[in-house]
């Protein structure tokens, strides 16, 4: 894992992690081209966007969806 050779971003706290992340992704995504499985994603993305627009599904702000993943993922951890 490329973590455990980056000594100095293992001890960053969680929001640094995260900060990073983003960072990271903000610089590779725009140089990667898509794969088989980002365009399945996009497809995806797409179509549940136009079921949002078309009122056919229900929306929840993001850090609404974010609280109930991080509650599902504690209930996995018990």
């Amino acid at each position: 894992m490329i973590l455990e050779t980056l000594p100095d971003v293992q001890s960053l706290t969680i929001p640094q992690k995260r900060k990073l992340a983003e960072e990271l992704w903000d610089e590779v995504l725009p140089q990667q081209p898509l794969t088989t499985d980002d365009d399945a994603l996009e497809r995806l993305l797409d179509a549940r966007m136009k079921a949002w627009r078309d009122g056919d599904q229900a929306a929840a702000p993001w850090n609404e969806v974010r609280d109930r993943l991080n509650e599902a993922r504690r209930c996995v951890r018990l």
